[in-house]
């Protein structure tokens, strides 16, 4: 679909397009009503991935059945909004949570909250949170509200399907949501054949794919770019956030741990041909290569932070990043560069590290141009050793003595010339560190 003249119209040409094709009636204004709504619901500052960009991009190729159910998928988001969105509150009002977003499924005789939950697989009393499907269940409820009264049970049904199975990374998903179409069929007495809801199954199948097809992009700069858009909106949502060297290691110790545990088996979806076992195939080949140069790339950002981290606790505690790698400094002037290079270096990480993949995040950029410089000059043995000493939060001083003294040396040099307060107890602690290593 072409993006007209905004993406508001986008928007207001997908909502119109199905409405036409199905022969709905529908006043004109209403449907400039919802895509006002999704438009002011997905445009929050806090959104740096899930947001209207994020729909246009996959939209394309999809049917005006999937279109439909892409631009509501994402409307809630819970932990990221701060709660729901104001323009939602008329459709979610009856819904309630704890501070932790925790939710509970009520009885009810509620029509809408009664078929969401049975796409969904829940039972009263159930809980959701944002990790388990939370967003993508309010989500679809309010799309339920907004929607039903103009479409069948069946439409409906086939779009709640589409964002039940946004829900990422789970194992067989296709054929227990089979079994819920299947048994709502019956129930409702909907009279569709095996195929229909076969073909249904399908439709959410595609949606789910398009939605994390980031994963198997060719463009592994682009996929790093888009993780570090997740990272910045679900850990520094808050414009008045500090980044500080620890609270930015917490943070990608998460990713990293991420990255580790997640199985590309189960990233895409797949339901009898769709897709095709060639395509799965090559969805997955993809998938697996972009998550492990993700992890060694990840890896090598820890090992930069805690690298800084350690100094920084050693020499007066830990500080906002930018007091000890700067927002424009030119790393060039200030590290030895003279230092060799080691041969155990793999070329994409190098390449990842040394562009600006991220222009929108001044910080990103400059730890990964430090992280470079360590990458560069540490073995594979080093580089693990050091990681592994991080994580296990040894004593900071352990962290450092297992850097090369040289390579060391210069880093403190480098924040010395920078944050002349502590320029003494840097001094301090070369003298100290020079006589161990």
């Amino acid at each position: 679909m072409d993006r007209f003249f905004s993406p508001i119209h986008t928007i207001l040409e997908t909502l119109k397009k199905y409405f036409s094709d199905s022969h709905i009636p529908i006043e004109p204004l209403v449907l400039e009503d919802w895509a006002m709504t999704l438009y002011h619901t997905m445009s929050t500052t806090q959104r740096h991935y899930h947001n209207v960009s994020h729909i246009l991009e996959i939209l394309p190729g999809a049917s005006p059945l999937e279109s439909l159910a892409i631009i509501f998928h994402d409307i809630v988001y819970l932990q990221v909004d701060q709660g729901i969105h104001f323009k939602l509150f008329p459709y979610l009002k009856s819904i309630h949570f704890n501070e932790l977003y925790q939710f509970f499924l009520p009885p009810s005789y509620d029509s809408e909250l009664v078929l969401t939950a049975k796409v969904f697989g829940l039972q009263p009393g159930e809980s959701l949170n944002p990790t388990n499907g939370l967003n993508e269940f309010l989500s679809a409820l309010a799309t339920a509200k907004i929607l039903s009264p103009y479409l069948s049970p069946w439409q409906m049904i086939q779009i709640l399907a589409c964002i039940e199975h946004t829900i990422p990374f789970r194992t067989s998903p296709s054929h227990q949501l089979y079994q819920r179409l299947n048994s709502l069929n019956a129930e409702l007495h909907l009279d569709r054949n095996t195929e229909e809801i076969h073909q249904a199954i399908k439709k959410a199948v595609r949606v789910a794919n398009q939605d994390i097809k980031i994963f198997s992009s060719e463009d592994l700069k682009l996929f790093i770019e888009n993780t570090w858009k997740l990272i910045w909106e679900g850990n520094f949502s808050s414009k008045n956030s500090i980044h500080t060297l620890n609270s930015y290691q917490i943070t990608l110790l998460k990713i990293e741990h991420f990255f580790k545990k997640l199985n590309s088996n189960i990233v895409f979806s797949a339901y009898q041909d769709e897709p095709s076992p060639q395509l799965l195939a090559a969805l997955k080949k993809k998938a697996d290569f972009n998550i492990k140069t993700s992890l060694e790339y990840f890896q090598i950002q820890i090992l930069a932070i805690g690298t800084l981290e350690s100094i920084a606790q050693l020499t007066g505690g830990d500080v906002p990043m930018t007091f000890f790698i700067g927002e424009n400094i030119n790393f060039q002037s200030l590290l030895n560069w003279n230092l060799p290079e080691v041969s155990e270096k793999n070329s994409i990480i190098q390449e990842l590290l040394h562009s600006t993949i991220t222009p929108n995040y001044k910080i990103v950029s400059q730890l990964s141009h430090f992280a470079n410089y360590l990458y560069a000059r540490l073995t594979q043995a080093e580089r693990e050793e050091i990681i592994h000493t991080i994580k296990k939060r040894a004593s900071f001083e352990s962290v450092l003595l297992s850097i090369p003294f040289p390579i060391l040396h210069s880093i403190l040099n480098m924040i010395a010339s920078m944050t002349w307060s502590r320029r003494h107890s840097i001094h301090q602690l070369i003298q100290k560190l020079r006589k161990k290593s």
